[in-house]
């Protein structure tokens, strides 16, 4: 199978503060240019966005750790792609919410809970041609043992 040759720049912005005794954040941009350079198989291509990679990405986090529990919010977003090199199959933007919660039981033990896509946004994550949405809002919980060194 041949190989493109791909020709991409980018810009990436990040951030990561301590906002407040235990609140922190997070703020992170991305912007891609990428596509097909040299393709000899299919000239057609050349020039063309190269697929499942969006222009513009994003991402915002708030993270509340004490010693009595930890909180955490977080966002993303990711901009309009193609799932397939011609540019037939468009995935549209999307923007999700994810929570995360945690508890120490003990000095080695926590139990924890997330949930992901909070708001249950429904978005396509392919599209060739049948489209595949996104998991819908999912939970999970677990425990979490942290080992001694050594």
């Amino acid at each position: 199978m041949a190989a493109w040759r791909t020709a991409s720049c980018f810009l990436l912005l990040a951030a990561d503060a301590r906002i407040s005794g235990p609140l922190s954040g997070t703020l992170g941009f991305l912007y891609v240019d990428s596509h097909v350079a040299d393709f000899a198989a299919d000239r057609s291509l050349e020039g063309k966005r190269v697929p499942q990679v969006p222009r513009t990405q994003g991402s915002a986090g708030l993270r509340f750790a004490s010693p009595a529990f930890t909180l955490a919010v977080s966002a993303r977003f990711a901009g309009p792609q193609f799932d397939d090199d011609q540019k037939r199959f468009r995935l549209s933007g999307f923007g999700r919410v994810d929570v995360f919660g945690s508890v120490p039981v003990g000095e080695r033990l926590s139990i924890f809970a997330a949930v992901e896509n909070l708001f249950d946004r429904r978005y396509e994550i392919a599209r060739t041609p049948v489209a595949s949405p996104a998991p819908p809002r999912s939970f999970r919980a677990g425990a979490r043992l942290r080992l001694p060194p050594g």
